[in-house]
């Protein structure tokens, strides 16, 4: 069986979508990736690496924990922050420890430059978590396990911006979108019921 392997640098068209393979903590790399876009992403979806010790199972930078792993989603979140859209939403997956430590606690660099501390003060809203449920996760029913094994990975939601429910950012929702609110506002008011 030949071993296919993808180089730094190459660019997938797959339909209307583009693949890169590249470092994501680079300005550049996210600039091919998106050239001749008219407009900014809306969405990023991001798995980096989780700090468990996993590079010689060929997942770059997961060696890597504390401080350094910190200063690595440090690096590619202001990559992505200069090129998605000023309401992207986000959802980063990882280990519920890292991702609370640096997305929600840890110092960070805000849009001004200045270092804050925490995900929030870099002009985002947190959101949400997610839980994923992994019954069947390796290592739960092995015989030499030796302690609880993880059955869960986590991600955070957030948004770029300051957001807000309601009608205080509504001019930022895609016009497709105006059929079906519309609808539902239709079909509130044939039941007499507000917002």
């Amino acid at each position: 069986k030949a071993e296919v392997q993808s180089k730094a640098g190459e660019l997938y068209e797959l339909g209307p979508h583009r693949l890169i393979c590249g470092d994501s903590r680079s300005a550049d790399v996210l600039a091919a990736l998106l050239e001749g876009d008219p407009e900014p992403p809306v969405l990023v979806a991001a798995d980096p690496p989780y700090g468990m010790g996993k590079e010689s199972d060929g997942v770059l930078h997961d060696n890597t924990r504390g401080d350094e792993l910190d200063a690595f989603n440090a690096q590619w979140w202001e990559a992505a922050r200069e090129v998605i859209a000023l309401n992207a939403s986000a959802y980063v997956w990882g280990l519920e420890l890292v991702l609370f430590r640096f997305w929600l606690l840890a110092e960070v660099t805000g849009e001004d430059g200045e270092k804050v501390q925490g995900l929030g003060a870099t002009n985002v809203t947190y959101r949400n978590g997610i839980v994923w449920r992994k019954p069947n996760a390796i290592g739960i029913n092995s015989p030499d396990m030796r302690c609880y094994p993880p059955t869960t990975e986590r991600a955070i939601f957030f948004m770029r911006g300051k957001q807000a429910i309601g009608n205080v950012n509504k001019d930022g929702f895609w016009e497709g979108f105006d059929g079906l609110r519309q609808w539902q506002a239709d079909q509130f008011a044939a039941m007499g019921w507000g917002p």
